[in-house]
């Protein structure tokens, strides 16, 4: 077990020698700087992106509402329509079979 503490405060003291050191110290306060300036350029990317996303979605939304309002009526018209054309075109089919279509 002390080799095993003696391990982990070597490790420490390493990472504290490495921080001290002025060149990784400049390198790791640069890349933190530039995973920041990144970070807030996607920030600033995504928000009208996804205002955009909400504007289609809202008017999608509407869109869908009065298909919905139209769709009704038309389904009736359409039934409507294939009741009477089943209806007057009875006669013609009954006569048609019986011609010789046996």
């Amino acid at each position: 077990m002390n080799r095993r503490k003696e391990t982990e405060e070597e490790e420490k003291s390493k990472w504290k020698e490495m921080i001290m050191n002025p060149t990784l110290a400049t390198l790791l306060t640069i890349s933190v700087t530039v995973i920041a300036a990144i970070l807030v350029l996607v920030l600033i990317f995504f928000i009208p992106v996804l205002l955009q996303v909400r504007r289609t979605a809202h008017e999608a939304e509407k869109l869908i509402d009065s298909l919905r309002l139209e769709v009704a009526p038309v389904s009736r018209d359409v039934g409507l329509i294939s009741r009477m054309s089943r209806v007057s075109c009875n006669p013609f089919i009954g006569r048609s079979i019986g011609r010789g279509w046996n």
